[in-house]
């Protein structure tokens, strides 16, 4: 079809840290508001069509402004929101599938306060740059009011699902429609229009040619959607006076097609005016490509994921304590440190071709710091909560029992660590020294520190356990090693003395293998992944980048491909076997193994692998495969410094399975996925990022991959760079912990020396239950906590109890306004329709109604601490609790963070 009028959305395209540092992203982002007022101010006079509307892409740049800026430029925002002349997306940054459901849902927070602080109605999300979203996204977008999702890929190392420009109904994980502009490149009017040439004659040759092509294409609609950024550069730069000024001498001249300035919700409103077209229905996950660049920041992504679980952790604690305004602005700005750091830009542009320089080494070191000051603020909420919870006045000693809290979804029987000096009672307890907690457990080990137990936990509860009956646990029987073989009540481990690689991994219980012993790599085997040198020159130019992928501008602009799919990569395994040993704790019996690798240290004078919590600081390569006295559950640790590198590299580890006719789920934050069948067609299907967990089987068995330290999996066999789910048809599957890689050639960390450690837990199990998958990623990313409690009274409650096991909640926690509220976050996993009933135990009768990801109050449920709810197949659904926690007395608490945030 003739495409008769061009819809033009001008923008900036919003990176944090790409362009500039950090700090000076976000007075940037001022300056770029500010010049917004004045252009669509001074062109309010134009024709309708021609006069300038702004789009802010995304709330926190709005938030940072809004909370800086005078009240007569406030008044002069809310004037043109009102006149439908700027707008802004629902998204609070562009976000990584690191992101959970819990962190999405925080982010879309402030387009509440937005949309009362402005009228601005925030009726669409936009997601440019970023080659994919989580598919839970869907629901939370839908339930806060976003009527259309607007995508603008960038394809350079990656891809767009189906065709574009297209809109289509992306379903949402229970089915609901959500209308999606499946869109182009967010600066494609500014490239193919040639407008800044400042000449109308070059735009209508230009822009002839490309609509054109669209049109050749099936181009469905008589009008196309495009965005435009600054013709300099596109991210983090001021509107275009330039843009306007063509645009309107276009339309004066009469030139065909016209072109009109457009927000966001002009152009839903224009969609919805034209006469009705069929767009396809789509369903399933929009599995991003880019995220693999997460593995180049293997230690601070490690951190990041870790600090997510915690600070949901300590929500649900302080769902039983009394509201603070202090604390809910330091649970806010962990929030936002947590969220920053997994937005999608990683560091500066050019971080590759600038090799180690100042301007660098400053956006690299200001983005990790949002990773660790989050950590930071984690850790003193959550041990400030355990001691609140504790009653624990300061500056006494002998504890009287430990605080044991299972913030996991599942009844958990575990041994727990227990400090020698909470026991002998030379303790001290005192402020300082309960925040000095969270440093001391990672140097607790059998001199200073012992197992006891196994004891039974309840989930998302705690027990204080006496310190009279916390004993040192012996290691049982049952934990036998002979020869080459260990073993315990669930798994036997045949392991080779001369490589030290297991041979066998045989589930007692189900009385079968799991490793496929004929596989070119070793189960849970190291490999070192880099271009073939005698293929690919690796020392000039990307230093090996541009093997698999070639960086052709012109074919980019086109949509076309670049992979290059016949890369030739250099595949290594560990070297040397140096030391094996073989320890039997209470917990479970290890095989630990140090090996020379490829990329990794070695240190010639190290001997040994029983070095506590410093194994990885003598260099070499050390792993420990624990198999679990307590569950079919096998716990991996690797631990090594990382050489430096900056030419193309990946690490992986490997685990070949013995599962013909296998098929694989992940869970895509927190929602179960079916690989290569529930992803969207062109999206990423080599790699994928995992909210917790993977789990390969057939039909009678299968084991669950659980990825709390890092994210990155390969489903089948070796995929970077390939055509997309060529390994599907793999007799046996190999599965693949991504766990370190350099392979980005822009902004991602060139190279990530020092010292590096990774754990993963492999549950084995029969048929494939989501259910059981999603409980073994989310138990082994929450850990089951101890504190010392001083006073002599018993401390121990439930926070929450759901009776199906097919709903777990992903988040219970105060909502971060001034009531004093809950919400709570439930995710049915299954695709069947299910009711549950949920019990708050310890609170009083509370009104429950039915809320989104905003905390607005919608449908009534209950007035009372135990209810009913139904939730449909693989649904997000949120619960608002009323109940009297006492209330901020100073106004919205997201407000006020960013007004004092120091961003």
């Amino acid at each position: 079809m003739q495409i008769r009028e061009i819809l033009l959305l001008h923008h900036s395209h919003t990176d944090v840290g790409y362009t500039h540092p950090q700090p000076a992203f976000w007075e940037l982002q001022r300056r770029i508001i500010d010049q917004a007022l004045d252009l669509c101010e001074s062109t309010a006079d134009f024709p309708d069509a021609s006069a300038a509307r702004w789009t802010c892409e995304t709330t926190w740049p709005v938030m940072h402004w809004l909370n800086r800026a005078s009240s007569a430029k406030i008044e002069r925002f809310r004037a043109l929101a009102k006149a439908g002349r700027i707008s802004v997306g629902a998204l609070p940054i562009h976000l990584s599938p690191l992101a959970n459901t819990p962190q999405f849902a925080h982010g879309l927070r402030a387009v509440k306060l937005l949309r009362e602080e402005f009228g601005v109605p925030i009726r669409t999300a936009i997601s440019h740059d970023v080659n994919g979203v989580p598919w839970p996204l869907t629901n939370l977008l839908l339930d806060a009011g976003i009527e259309a999702f607007l995508m603008g890929i960038n394809v350079h190392s990656g891809g767009f699902p189906y065709e574009r420009p297209r809109w289509m109904n992306w379903l949402s994980p229970e089915g609901r429609p959500l209308l999606t502009y499946n869109g182009m490149h967010y600066n494609t009017f500014g490239r193919e229009s040639r407008y800044a040439e400042g000449s109308t004659e070059t735009m209508q040759e230009a822009l002839g040619g490309y609509l054109g092509r669209l049109e050749a294409a099936g181009n469905p609609r008589h009008f196309v959607m495009l965005t435009s950024t600054h013709p300099v550069y596109s991210d983090n730069y001021p509107p275009d006076p330039l843009l306007v000024q063509m645009v309107r001498r276009w339309n004066d001249e009469g030139r065909f097609p016209a072109i009109r300035f457009v927000t966001p919700e002009d152009l839903i409103d224009y969609y919805h005016k034209q006469p009705a077209i069929p767009v396809p229905d789509m369903q399933g996950d929009w599995s991003d490509f880019w995220n693999f660049g997460s593995a180049s920041s293997a230690t601070e992504t490690r951190v990041n994921r870790n600090t997510a679980r915690r600070l949901v952790a300590t929500g649900l604690l302080q769902t039983a304590l009394p509201a603070c305004e202090d604390t809910t602005a330091r649970s806010l700005d962990a929030w936002r440190n947590l969220l920053l750091f997994d937005e999608h830009t990683w560091g500066p542009d050019r971080t590759v071709q600038s090799g180690s320089s100042d301007p660098i080494d400053e956006q690299w070191v200001l983005d990790a710091g949002y990773a660790w000051r989050a950590r930071s603020m984690t850790g003193l909420l959550f041990r400030d909560s355990m001691d609140l919870l504790a009653k624990n006045p300061t500056n006494l000693t002998a504890p009287s029992s430990v605080l044991c809290f299972n913030p996991g979804p599942q009844r958990r029987g575990c041994f727990i660590r227990v400090p020698k000096t909470w026991t002998d009672g030379t303790w001290r307890h005192c402020s300082s020294n309960v925040a000095r907690i969270e440093v001391d457990r990672c140097l607790w080990d059998d001199s200073n520190s012992y197992l006891a137990g196994p004891f039974e936990f309840e989930p998302y509860s705690t027990v204080s356990l006496p310190v009279d009956k916390l004993v040192p646990a012996a290691p049982a029987a049952s934990l036998i090693a002979e020869g080459n073989v260990i073993e315990t009540d669930f798994h036997r481990l045949t392991y080779d003395p001369e490589t030290g690689y297991a041979t066998s991994l045989y589930d007692k219980k189900l009385g079968r293998e799991f490793i496929d012993a004929d596989a070119k790599w070793p189960f849970f085997g190291f490999v070192h992944e880099q271009p073939d040198p005698d293929h690919h020159d690796v020392t000039t130019g990307e230093l090996g980048r541009d093997a698999y992928y070639q960086s052709v501008w012109d074919l980019l602009h086109a949509d076309v491909d670049c992979w290059q799919y016949d890369w030739k990569a250099q595949r290594r395994g560990a070297g040397k076997l140096l030391d094996l040993q073989v320890e039997r704790h209470a917990d479970g019996i290890v095989l630990i193994t140090r090996r020379e690798a490829p990329g990794v240290h070695h240190d010639s004078g190290a001997t040994g692998t029983s070095q506590g919590f410093f194994a990885h600081l003598p260099g070499d390569l050390i792993q420990r495969i624990k198999l679990s006295s307590v569950g079919p559950v096998v716990e991996l640790t690797a631990t090594f410094t990382k050489d430096e590198n900056r030419c193309a590299e990946a690490i992986y580890f490997a685990f070949p399975l013995d599962l013909p006719q296998w098929s694989a789920h992940y869970d895509a934050a927190g929602v179960p996925v079916r690989w290569d069948v529930e992803q969207l067609e062109g999206s990423c299907k080599n790699w994928v990022t995992t909210g917790s967990w993977a789990s390969v089987h057939n039909a009678d068995a299968g084991v669950t991959l659980a990825t709390p330290d890092a994210p990155l999996v390969q489903i089948g066999d070796f995929g970077f760079g390939r055509p997309q789910g060529f390994a599907r048809n793999a007799a046996k599957p190999m599965l693949l912990g991504w766990a370190v890689n350099n392979y980005w050639m822009t902004n991602f960390r060139a190279s990530q020396p020092g010292s590096m450690r990774f754990r993963y837990e492999l549950r084995t199990h029969g048929a494939y239950d989501p259910v059981v998958s999603t409980c073994a990623g989310l138990e082994a990313a929450c850990p089951v906590e101890v504190h010392p409690v001083m006073t002599g009274v018993p401390v121990g409650r439930g926070f929450l109890r759901v009776s199906n096991p097919a709903v777990l909640p992903q988040q219970f926690s105060p909502c971060d306004d001034s009531t004093g509220d809950l919400l709570l976050i439930l995710q049915n996993v299954t695709g069947e329709a299910v009711t549950t009933d949920v019990e708050l135990p310890g609170l009083p009768a509370s009104r429950i109604s039915e809320s989104n990801a905003l905390g607005e109050t919608a449908a009534w449920i209950a007035d009372s601490s135990r209810f009913s709810v139904s939730l449909a197949p693989r649904a997000t659904t949120i619960l608002r609790v009323s109940v009297d926690r006492g209330a901020s007395p100073n106004g919205s608490p997201l407000h006020v963070l960013w007004e004092r945030a120091a961003c």
